[in-house]
């Protein structure tokens, strides 16, 4: 059944999350050098046009992908360049997600490229859920993904921008 849902992967596109902090050349933020970060492009978007999420301080990225048609939510992890998939040999992603009810925890599970065998490492992650894709909607939930790439552990908050000219409803 994932092996279907490639296609519906590569069709949706999303949010881009917030747009990277700008300063004068060289000012320093908050320990963040912008003269340092000048000679490479802070991308404004995933590779398949998703939302961009930063995993530490720009080591990793992870790109979101929301498909509202098949409620589909799908994380591609990234390198600092967030230009090549990063694979990784996981079980699942989790996603956390918090409001007044009950917290909850989303698993997001291997999806690997069609004629790729379904098993060892991959990139991508999806998981088909109406309520994962109503929590990602609503403005009272606080979600956050949490990954483990080699041995460190990144934690990035999803955010969703419902005016992103790439969003598919």
């Amino acid at each position: 059944m994932r092996f279907l849902l490639v296609p519906a992967l590569y069709a949706a596109i999303t949010t881009f999350m917030a747009a990277p902090a700008t300063a004068e050349e060289g000012h320093d933020h908050a320990g963040h050098d912008h003269g340092a970060h000048a000679a490479h492009e802070h991308p404004t978007e995933g590779p398949r046009g998703g939302a961009l999420l930063e995993l530490g301080k720009e080591e990793y990225h992870a790109e979101l992908l929301l498909d509202e048609k098949t409620n589909q939510v799908t994380v591609v992890l990234l390198d600092s360049s967030a230009t090549k998939d990063v694979a990784i040999d996981t079980p699942h992603l989790l996603v956390n997600v918090k409001d007044r009810r009950k917290p909850r925890q989303y698993k997001l599970t291997p999806l690997y490229p069609e004629g790729q065998a379904p098993t060892g490492p991959t990139a991508m992650f999806a998981l088909v859920s109406p309520e994962l894709m109503a929590d990602l909607h609503s403005h009272d939930v606080e979600a956050k993904l949490n990954v483990a790439i080699g041995k460190k552990s990144f934690t990035a908050p999803l955010h969703h921008d419902h005016d992103h000219e790439g969003h598919n409803h």
